[in-house]
């Protein structure tokens, strides 16, 4: 089986061919970290509510709440730490996926430049770009017959 050729650095300097993505994935990343602090802001308004009506009152339901609190503030947290390694992880694969097959096709084109005509590069089975690779491949082919 032939050794893959990508790399994480390949997919790093060509970012700008997946910029469209990466506008859609901050979009809705914004929108998750705003319906996170609303929910964050709507917890922590009804328990100060709850504070302010218990003021006077047993020390202990004040601790109970503090405690509430502090647990909320660790669960968002949390959960953003979380969403931001899944975003990280997405954002790696996507660029994987959109930037591939345009290095290999570019890869491709460099060698039959350079006079390599049998320089041949797969693509993944799922990968729309193959019909692209397969006219290179006979370009190259018919390069080399002349």
């Amino acid at each position: 089986m032939e050794k893959s050729r990508r790399s994480l650095t390949n997919f790093i300097k060509t970012a700008r061919l997946s910029k469209r993505y990466h506008v859609s994935l901050l979009f809705g990343s914004l929108i998750f970290v705003a319906l996170m602090t609303f929910y964050f802001a709507h917890t922590v308004t009804g328990v100060a509510a709850r504070v302010s009506a218990l003021s006077g009152q047993n020390e202990l339901n004040v601790l109970s709440i503090y405690s509430d609190l502090n647990s909320l503030f660790l669960i968002f947290v949390a959960s953003m730490l979380v969403y931001l390694l899944w975003v990280f992880i997405f954002v790696i694969r996507m660029e994987q996926r959109i930037s591939g097959p345009n290095l290999a096709i570019l890869k491709v084109i460099e060698e039959i430049k350079n006079g390599n005509y049998d320089h041949r590069r797969k693509l993944r089975k799922a990968d729309e770009l193959q019909d692209i690779m397969a006219a290179l491949e006979d370009l190259a082919v018919s390069l080399k017959r002349r």
